[in-house]
């Protein structure tokens, strides 16, 4: 299973009721909306992360038109193809989980273990409403909540690009699968294809 780790001192953190706790006795409370806030702002100098409120409702329900539904079924493929039984995948920048929703349920059958992490808790917070068996956590993908080797599988569907951190999390043999916007990818996906 693919844990959280704190992000004080690194150590693998253990959910108790609805409090993540480390060794080093570091908590974190889940907020009611399912999520867990991993980000230590004392290290950032924004006031705001990440798409707001409404950005992410005008997101959802664009998404929600299945517009990107072909890309999405070929991540599926992709990934039941290539990451083993019991897989542990991180979708770093997952956002609303458009995405990570229908993989979580492509992968069912591998009994994987499905984490999402987005510096936007308002992404956190719509994520939450797609499943309620995939584990949230507001954090940067620069810095990620999980230890060194630990994933399987790392997703980045049009999110920034953190090739260390993915380095450092990828198990060896794991899968980077990395989706870019091109200059007319909107454009595309209001016709109909990819």
């Amino acid at each position: 299973m693919l844990n959280f780790c704190c992000p004080v001192c690194k150590e693998e953190l253990k959910l108790d009721g609805r409090t993540y706790r480390c060794i080093n006795n570091h908590c974190f409370d889940c907020a009611k909306q399912g999520y867990v806030n991993l980000l230590q702002s004392n290290k950032s100098k924004s006031k705001r992360h990440g798409d707001d409120k409404l950005m992410i409702e005008a997101r959802t329900e664009f998404l929600n038109t299945d517009s990107y539904k072909p890309l999405c079924d070929l991540m599926c493929e992709l990934l039941k193809k290539y990451v083993p039984q019991n897989a542990s995948v991180l979708d770093a920048g997952c956002g609303d989980c458009y995405y990570t929703e229908k993989i979580e349920k492509a992968l069912a059958d591998k009994n994987a273990s499905i984490a999402g992490i987005d510096i936007s808790k308002f992404a956190l917070i719509a994520a939450a409403k797609r499943s309620k068996n995939i584990r949230l956590a507001v954090a940067s993908v620069f810095a990620l909540p999980t230890a060194d080797f630990s994933c399987d599988a790392v997703l980045n569907v049009f999110s920034p690009f953190a090739p260390e951190e993915y380095n450092r999390v990828l198990k060896s043999g794991g899968v980077l699968l990395r989706v870019i916007p091109l200059e007319n990818h909107l454009f595309f996906a209001q016709k109909g294809g990819i």
